[in-house]
């Protein structure tokens, strides 16, 4: 059950087109509001220069929004942020079209949460509609879901009929269910979308080539893997070339000394959060009572130097691997040819020992934005720089690069990460990132 303290999402509709309408379109005209987040901030809250007034909602069919939510449900439930040149089709829902203004809101998934970003930019828009509300706002993923079916079952139960567009809707939504409902089928759909495909991409070589990976390194590193990789089988052989690279390197992380996994609580924790806490524990455990973690306490613990470790450029992400009975020694292997760089990589795949199970072989770090990702990079920030030491460290000289530059030497790590940590924790305006970008 979801906390009613989390944050929410809510589509809000009032019909205003005729019942009997012939075109589905005209059916079903509605007055559309989109609350989200325990602020219920309003994201379509307008300003219409057509009649100088600022309204709470937009007029428009809310069949468009009903089809463009039913065709990108799987990618929008479970694909991460990417790069990717379609992305913003399957998750930006300006790309719902047909020439209706729709707020320019993106829904990012993490796997466990989904973050709703939306940025109105005035400049250049011929329409009389401008859309008001900036948000940042990270729902529970089962919040998203819950909202989504209510207004696809309220537009269903508007459609009424059974002929024509009708049809072809109520059985697309059946077939959703039927989906979402079979566990396989979940699975399969689920790892599609993680991979930025639709459906139709996905042939059965990949499907097969995919289904081995996975029973070789585990249901959630595949996951992983899949978030990162290129689409198609050339993005899974490149993948395994990694994996394999890993899985036979000599360089090998001592864990024995780390404490035990402790898997996924549900707590309700975001990942970001329950990487902090994670790292405060282990770093109570390793009684460094906010001092830094140096290079020769990790050096020793580890039994692996971070400075002598070589880099391996032809790697696609950065990862360790568990052989049979050698959960607690796995070996390792980097891209990064940056000390801090490897400290921060060694400190990731510490936070992600913690919560992967032993079902899991592949342990990755990749430049993917999964609860896993985001958790490792919280768990390493935290690790190897806690935030109140930073706090103390640093004092009221946030914004003075030259003590930004001393506070990274000081904890070993980039003064990216320090300034990285300084917005996160509202000590600087995010611009800081952006003049580093």
């Amino acid at each position: 059950m979801v906390s009613p303290l989390l944050p929410a999402l809510e589509f809000r509709i009032d019909w205003h087109g005729a019942a009997e309408a012939v075109d589905l379109d005209d059916r079903t005209i509605a007055f559309l509001s989109i609350y989200a987040g325990q602020q219920r901030i309003n994201l379509t809250e307008v300003h219409d220069s057509s009649t100088q007034s600022i309204r709470p909602g937009i007029y428009v069919p809310a069949i468009q929004l009903a089809w463009w939510l039913l065709a990108n449900w799987w990618r929008l439930r479970w694909e991460s942020r990417t790069d990717s040149e379609n992305w913003g089709f399957a998750h930006s829902l300006t790309a719902a079209g047909d020439g209706i203004v729709w707020p320019p809101l993106a829904f990012q998934s993490d796997g466990e949460f989904l973050t709703l970003r939306q940025n109105p930019h005035w400049e250049g828009s011929l329409s009389t509609i401008r859309f008001l509300n900036h948000a940042q706002v990270a729902i529970p993923a089962a919040c998203f879901e819950e909202a989504v079916d209510s207004f696809l079952g309220k537009v269903n139960e508007r459609l009424g009929g059974a002929t024509g567009g009708e049809v072809e809707f109520r059985e697309g939504w059946a077939e959703l269910r039927h989906e979402r409902s079979t566990p396989e089928l979940a699975l399969r759909c689920k790892r599609v979308a993680m991979a930025g495909m639709d459906p139709e991409e996905c042939n059965s070589d990949w499907m097969i080539q995919m289904e081995a990976l996975a029973s070789q390194i585990g249901p959630t590193a595949i996951d992983e893997v899949l978030t990162t990789a290129e689409s198609g089988i050339d993005g899974l052989v490149n993948a395994q070339a990694t994996i394999e690279t890993v899985r036979e390197s000599r360089d090998y992380l001592d864990l024995s000394w780390l404490p035990a996994p402790v898997g996924h609580d549900g707590s309700g924790e975001q990942p970001w959060q329950r990487g902090e806490r994670l790292a405060t524990l282990v770093r109570q455990h390793l009684g460094l009572n906010g001092q830094p973690f140096t290079t020769p306490q990790m050096a020793e613990l580890l039994g692996i130097n971070p400075l002598t470790v070589v880099a391996l450029p032809s790697m696609t992400f950065d990862a360790g691997y568990r052989r049979d009975g050698q959960h607690r020694q796995i070996a390792f292997a980097t891209h990064t040819s940056d000390p801090d760089g490897r400290r921060f990589c060694l400190a990731r795949l510490l936070g992600s020992s913690l919560v992967m199970d032993d079902a899991e072989r592949l342990l990755p770090a990749t430049r993917g934005n999964t609860a896993l990702q985001k958790l490792e990079r919280a768990f390493a920030t935290e690790l190897l720089c806690p935030w109140l030491s930073l706090e103390d460290f640093i004092g009221d000289h946030a914004p003075d690069p030259r003590w930004r530059d001393t506070a990274a030497k000081h904890f070993g790590v980039s003064e990216r990460l320090i300034t990285t940590k300084l917005v996160n924790k509202k000590a600087l305006p995010r611009e800081f990132l952006d003049y580093q970008s």
